[in-house]
């Protein structure tokens, strides 16, 4: 018997929390040039960074899509890769703002 879920799961909501910072990609792409003009960050540091924030998007959807395909076929582990993916990608952030 196929029972039909009502409402989102509560590994839906975490990748959707997860792609939120999407939404943010114009800022990103007004931000990223102004990374070239700070004095504390190398020519290597400022171009990394520039194409994070040009990229990011594209990277967090492709990862969601992923770990919805896995989801459907195992649950613990789409859990796990979810959560090393938000600290992968919260610490890259993080990394990206102590500069600042």
């Amino acid at each position: 018997m196929n029972t039909i879920q009502k409402g989102f799961s509560s590994f839906s909501w975490a990748l959707a929390l997860f792609c939120l910072p999407s939404a943010l990609w114009p800022l990103a792409l007004l931000v990223s040039p102004s990374f070239s003009q700070h004095s504390k960050l190398t020519v290597l540091q400022a171009d990394f960074f520039s194409i994070v924030f040009w990229v990011y998007p594209f990277v967090l959807l492709t990862i969601a899509l992923i770990l919805f395909r896995v989801h459907k076929k195992n649950k613990q582990l789409s859990k796990i890769l979810l959560s090393c993916s938000f600290i992968g990608f919260y610490g890259l952030i993080g990394y990206i703002v102590s500069y600042f």
